[in-house]
């Protein structure tokens, strides 16, 4: 991935115009932690994603398939 564009759960959070800081507060989780799963380190649990959902105004299967496509992208990228 190149390095100005998003991961698919890094474009739902900014669709919604939220911040990192913002979905961390609302999630319950550190901004770091946050970040973390928009770079496709971890998948968000499944408490997580439900809370992903609230706070992005969507399904918790659109932030699961956001999560996989993340990580897809980024083990994609750096095979390359």
């Amino acid at each position: 991935m190149g390095i100005m564009e998003l991961t698919p759960l890094a474009r739902l959070r900014r669709q919604a115009g939220l911040s990192q800081a913002e979905v961390a507060a609302l999630v319950g989780v550190s901004q770091q932690h946050l970040a973390a799963w928009e770079r496709g380190k971890y998948l968000p649990r499944p408490a997580a994603q439900r809370a992903l959902a609230s706070a992005y105004g969507v399904t918790p299967a659109l932030v699961f398939d956001a999560a996989e496509g993340t990580q897809r992208a980024v083990s994609a990228a750096n095979v390359t």
